[in-house]
């Protein structure tokens, strides 16, 4: 007797709505005729709690359950699919179930290769648009997340029935927890395997999509000890626009679906989520390697109590659990208090007190792993310099008495140290207060270093900290010498990049300062100038205006006293404080003041003058003005060249940098080629070929390239670059200029593969945080890559439009070559007014351009393509001459714009008839691309470039 299907979805529909503790006895009393009805009944109620998305959309879990259950056909559903053939593929057997789809193991069906793959095709009832889109989402995002520790998507399509699939490389691995149980690994092991996620992760984070669905059985570990992350079905994707398809509104309808367990608190509550959730399930993830259980009492919960569990409960802490556990994961001993703080910051109740980022959480990991401080940790006056023991054990003298000596003789030394600065001080002007100081701080450090190894000497990182733990400890009672020592530890940390540790030592010596200490006027105003630059690169340029105007108040009426110095560095903090605000007029304004004052006097002031006017061209070129820019970068150089012995070897690399940099933007690129090669080489010998000072200088080189039309070389150069940030730098700021620049010259040269394999290989290398800027430019590139790779896709030409849009509503840096592009693409519609418009768009966009730009060149080609749609074959020829013309007064002998406008030349002569001008054109287009193609190993000539005139 077959089921009454009605009757089952009736009883499920109304136990779904009672309380819990009361839905057992209502099915029993509604189903006591049939026990295969109760069965039914309570098998379809288990699944629809315990799936993904249950406690938001019942209803649809409920329909979709229903539906599979009923359905008798071979539908493609779970086992009834095992032995069928989806395209080219035949599905072996069941791997996985997911609250989207049903994951099967598959083989080719065909005789192209075995190997097996996994293939995941939507469930029944899940149909929708929306969560095709979805689905379609997930396919996208796979494809574009090429990453060692992430599944890759090796196929797609969709079913004889419509149902749509894609087929993934197969993992043959073990959940993340049971590996580390089967392999009995210790607690470091752990954390070394549990960074890969954190790669993988940031990696997916700096594309902009967040996974949503962290857990253990989406995290499997080979044979080899190789993570991967699984299954982005939930991801979500940050930006507005992923791949070239707008992405649909899903958050409204069927969101969340996510495992309840594993979930944030702010997935729970329905709010927006971001990057902080992924934190937060990862954390959950971590807590059970180290402990083998759960933050909370997630076993035996009922799924709608955990968000009163969550926001009720606080979370213990791994230690805490371990110490109590009769079988602990992994020994008590193994864990210190810093797997702690770092556990319980990613688990916050509140995102904003996470983690700012998986990069930042990976980070303080690797901290703990080598015994360096980390941040979830509140600093002390004594942490920082546990940590520095524990990192030197072997270069510690070990024994009590041994240990109290060298207190009692480090605190000897220590005082010594400051009567001799006291005496110093005497005898010095007031003015030189702080290099007393300095100098009091660096004899302390190395006369009281009892540990150090001369074969393993210390680095200055080691000797800030133990300096730093020093005055923390020693001069409670001695305030005035605190803040002036305070000051000058937070510059050094300023000075390493350590820009919390910074912060946090400037703040101190402000402190003491408000307290009112009584300092030198000059050296009070040194503390504000440091503490203004830790502000301004906090992000908090108003705080940086005003402590810098307060300063710049208290020194102006000193009388006897050279301010020069301390006035000038004043200014430039003002300076960068209006420029972070957006005023770049009164930002220049106020560097020049600077510069002029040290500049005045170059015998005394020389490195502070070129600094200031190294800031002043880079200034002048934000604002537009490249002529200034040069003038000021040739003025630099020039007191360099006159100085040079004063000047340290970095500094000259510098100022050669800088100068050939403004003539490359002024179209002397070809004059600052052999000055950058021989400071690429000296930078090379100098400090190594993986030193940032060479790849710095081989990036000025590139742009010199670059900008003299050898844009192959220029990429070739860009990519050594990415390759020594990609080891000594990651993160570093100036990398998100340096791969959108490589990315987008692989696009100028039309090669998508070898773009793609520049923009996976280095996209990790970016920091955390970039500005709109690069963004819009990356996103603006990876459009254009998807068009190369797609030419007939009219979609991505519609999404080029609409990209161009959304930057003119917000005013993008991009704006302009979005139109640009967005002309070429009007083109290929075959709607030149369209094109014309877009040009006419480009060339009444406010934009500042340097000599070197080629968009104007790149303007006229699209008007002489224009002009040849519409037959106008004279205007057409014009065009492309004046651009030829433009290209060659910037220094472009030959360039991948020289060789699109020969293209041009020589379709424009076929139509009118002349052959041989044609074929000459063609050829010499022809021509380029071949050497493009012999020079760069990878390249391949552009479709479009090898015609002949055969008229």
């Amino acid at each position: 007797m077959s089921l009454d299907w009605e009757k089952v979805e009736s009883i499920v529909d109304r136990a779904i709505s009672l309380p819990i503790e009361e839905r057992e006895a209502f099915i029993k009393k509604e189903c006591e005729t049939s026990a295969e009805l109760l069965n039914e009944v309570r098998s379809m109620l288990e699944s629809i709690q315990h799936s993904e998305g249950w406690m938001d959309e019942p209803d649809l879990l409920k329909e979709q359950f229903l539906t599979d259950i009923k359905n008798e056909k071979n539908d493609f559903l779970d086992e009834s699919a095992v032995g069928s053939v989806v395209d080219k593929y035949k599905l072996i057997d069941i791997i996985g179930r997911g609250g989207m789809g049903t994951v099967y193991l598959a083989e080719r069906h065909d005789d192209s290769y075995k190997n097996r793959v996994a293939i995941k095709i939507l469930r029944r009832g899940l149909d929708s648009e929306d969560m095709l889109s979805r689905f379609r989402i997930e396919q996208q995002i796979l494809a574009q997340l090429n990453h060692p520790n992430i599944t890759h998507i090796l196929d797609a399509g969709v079913t004889e029935n419509g149902r749509p699939y894609y087929v993934m490389e197969y993992v043959e691995g073990s959940p993340i927890t049971q590996y580390c149980k089967d392999h009995n690994l210790s607690t470091n092991e752990r954390m070394e395997l549990f960074l890969q996620i954190c790669n993988a992760l940031t990696f997916a984070h700096q594309k902009l999509v967040i996974h949503r669905d962290l857990k253990p059985a989406n995290i499997l570990v080979t044979k080899n000890g190789i993570v991967k992350l699984l299954d982005f079905g939930i991801a979500k994707i940050l930006s507005d626009d992923f791949m070239g398809e707008k992405s649909p509104d899903i958050t409204k309808k069927h969101e969340p679906i996510f495992t309840i367990t594993y979930a944030s608190p702010e997935q729970i509550a329905g709010k927006r989520i971001g990057t902080a959730s992924d934190i937060y399930t990862l954390s959950i993830v971590l807590f059970q390697l180290l402990t083998g259980d759960h933050p909370y009492a997630a076993s035996g919960i009922e799924p709608h109590e955990i968000r009163t569990e969550l926001e009720n409960t606080a979370i213990k802490s791994p230690r805490s659990v371990v110490r109590k556990s009769e079988k602990p994961e992994v020994p008590i001993q193994q864990l210190r208090d810093e797997i702690d703080d770092i556990v319980l910051k990613g688990l916050h109740y509140e995102p904003e007190l996470r983690y700012s980022s998986i990069e930042e959480f990976s980070r303080d990991i690797q901290n703990y792993l080598s015994n360096r401080p980390v941040s979830a940790k509140k600093p002390s006056k004594s942490y920082r310099f546990k940590k520095f023991v524990q990192r030197n054990r072997n270069l510690v003298v070990l024994g009590t008495a041994a240990s109290i000596l060298l207190i009692f003789s480090f605190t000897a030394t220590l005082w010594q140290a400051n009567q001799t600065r006291i005496e110093a001080e005497r005898a010095l002007a007031a003015s030189e207060r702080v290099v007393a100081v300095k100098d009091f701080l660096i004899s302390m450090i190395t006369a009281g270093n009892p540990w150090a190894n001369p074969e393993q000497p210390l680095t200055a990182r080691d000797l800030i900290d133990q300096g730093a733990f020093a005055a923390e400890n020693e001069l409670n009672d001695k305030p005035d010498l605190a803040a002036e020592l305070f000051g000058v530890i937070g510059a050094s940390y300023q000075g390493m990049r350590e820009d919390a540790l910074a912060e946090e030592y400037l703040t101190k010596a402000m402190e003491l300062i408000n307290q009112g200490v009584d300092l030198d006027p000059l050296v009070e105003a040194d503390i504000k100038a440091k503490y203004s630059g830790s502000m301004l690169r906090a992000g908090r340029p108003d705080e940086a205006e005003s402590v810098s105007n307060r300063a710049l108040e208290s020194i102006q009426n000193l009388e006897g006293r050279d301010i020069t110095l301390m006035e000038s560095e004043l200014l430039y903090m003002l300076a960068n404080a209006f420029s972070l605000k957006g005023n770049t007029p009164k930002a220049i304004e106020t560097v020049r003041q600077s510069a002029e004052l040290t500049c005045n006097r170059p015998e005394q002031y020389t490195l502070q003058c070129i600094d200031y006017l190294t800031a002043l061209k880079n200034l002048e070129e934000w604002g537009g003005n490249y002529e200034a820019g040069l003038e000021a970068a040739e003025r630099a150089y020039d007191l360099a060249r006159e100085y040079e012995s004063s000047l340290s070897n970095q500094m000259k690399l510098a100022v050669v940098g800088t100068y050939g940099n403004a003539l490359s933007y002024n179209a002397q690129a070809n004059e600052a080629i052999p000055l950058l090669e021989q400071n690429a080489e000296l930078a090379k010998n100098q400090h190594g070929d993986q030193s940032y000072r060479y790849a710095r200088a081989l990036y000025d080189l590139s742009t010199a390239y670059e900008f003299s039309g050898r844009t192959v070389d220029a990429l070739l150069v860009a990519e050594q670059v990415l390759e020594i940030q990609a080891v000594n730098q990651m993160g570093n700021p100036m990398n998100s200029y340096w791969l959108y620049r490589a990315f987008r010259m692989a696009i100028d040269l039309q090669q998508p593969e070898y773009a793609q394999k520049i923009y996976d290989q280095f996209f990790h290398t970016l920091p955390n945080q970039m500005t709109t800027h690069y963004v819009d430019g990356f996103q603006l590139e990876n459009l254009r890559l998807n068009i190369l790779q797609n030419s007939d896709s009219q979609s991505l030409r519609e999404e080029v439009f609409r990209l161009y849009d959304s930057f003119k509503e917000k005013k993008s840096a991009h704006t302009a070559t979005a139109a640009l592009v967005a002309a070429e693409q009007a083109i290929q519609n075959g709607n030149s007014e369209a094109a014309e418009q877009y040009v006419s768009e480009y060339e009444s966009a406010e934009i500042s351009t340097s000599k070197s730009d080629v968009r104007p060149a790149q303007s006229l080609l699209i008007k002489s393509t224009i002009s040849l749609q519409r037959e106008e074959l004279d205007q057409a020829k014009v065009n492309s001459q004046e651009a030829i013309r433009l290209l060659r007064d910037i220094g472009h002998e030959e360039s991948p714009y020289i060789a699109q406008a020969n293209q041009l030349l020589g379709e424009i002569n076929c139509r009118s008839g002349d052959n041989a001008s044609a074929r000459d054109h063609l050829n010499s287009s022809k021509s380029y691309w071949e050497r493009v193609t012999g020079i760069g190993s990878g390249f391949t000539t552009p479709s479009g470039s090898t015609e002949n005139c055969n008229m």
